[in-house]
């Protein structure tokens, strides 16, 4: 997550997807100005467009975001859904840093 200035001097909030890929380290980022499971969802077929190879298993967090809706949206591209595991931080290193 990070502030943006707008026009008008007004700060934005906007929070970042990021997918990078564990062999091959390709990335697809995007941002958005809310957490919601339809940006889950559009991130995910942003990032199915983006990857120059068919995507086996995407893993993430535990947020709202990454709930049923987005769940069910990755398992209909046929596409495995794995949650990273509570209290597991380096699990997710790659995109942190």
């Amino acid at each position: 997550m990070s502030d943006i200035i707008r026009k008008g001097g007004k700060k934005a909030r906007r929070f970042q997807c990021t997918a990078i890929d564990d062999a091959t380290r390709v990335r697809s980022l995007k941002t958005y100005e809310r957490h919601t499971q339809a940006n889950a969802v559009d991130f995910v077929d942003y990032m199915i467009g983006t990857f120059p190879f068919r995507i086996s298993e995407i893993r993430t967090e535990n947020g709202y975001e990454f709930q049923v809706k987005s769940h069910w949206h990755v398992d209909d591209k046929g596409t495995r859904h794995a949650y990273i595991k509570l209290s597991s931080p380096q699990l997710g290193g790659k995109v942190d840093r």
